[in-house]
């Protein structure tokens, strides 16, 4: 089918994706334009919530960029006429290098963002569903992390029934893994400490 296939050149490009996710562009632009080390605030989590603590407009710029990550990466993959799986694949390595970043000790964001970007990239109804159930949920309970919490949930079931195994498979070990990242988040929304985004 294409060279994809071969473990030669899917290794390297998996590489090259972790590195790609691992790219902090929230510690980059709050540190560049506010002179503000990122993991000295609020939570302390390198990602979009959290920047959006210093400045709302920083914030989006954030977002956007952190999707960007696994658009790219995914968009070259469908030039080289990559399987879906492959692509669900890769999009996961761009969510662990976001996840675990080597500059930061393997500490970084929660994965929302670059997840957003490969639902886009491939399954657009799931992005839909991950979008619209986001804002919903925020709008009745003003939540980030539950908004994102119940999206992952969602999406990820919807992505089980409808695509293969292969990229089932993929989608539902990425969204375990952003599920954890926000254990702590759930700990804090029982105890009733979790702060609302406004």
């Amino acid at each position: 089918m294409n060279l994809l296939m071969g473990y030669t050149y899917l290794i390297p490009i998996l590489f090259a994706s972790y590195l790609i996710g691992s790219i902090p562009f929230s510690w980059i632009l709050v540190k560049v334009f506010y002179k503000r080390d990122l993991r000295s605030v609020g939570s302390g989590n390198i990602g979009a919530t959290n920047a959006f603590r210093v400045n709302r407009g920083i914030s989006f710029l954030v977002l956007l960029l952190d999707i960007f990550k696994s658009v790219l990466v995914i968009l070259i993959l469908e030039k080289m006429c990559a399987h879906k799986s492959i692509m669900y694949l890769t999009g996961f390595t761009v969510v662990l290098g976001h996840i675990f970043p080597v500059w930061f000790l393997f500490k970084g964001g929660k994965g929302i963002a670059p997840t957003i970007g490969v639902v886009l990239s491939i399954n657009i109804k799931i992005f839909f569903l991950f979008i619209i159930t986001w804002a919903v949920v925020f709008m009745i309970f003003r939540y980030s992390s539950l908004s994102s919490i119940i999206s992952i949930i969602s999406s990820c079931i919807y992505c089980a029934v409808t695509e293969n195994f292969n990229s089932s498979i993929f989608y539902i070990a990425m969204s375990i893994i952003v599920l954890i990242k926000h254990r702590d988040n759930v700990i804090r929304m029982i105890n009733g400490t979790e702060k609302k985004l406004f």
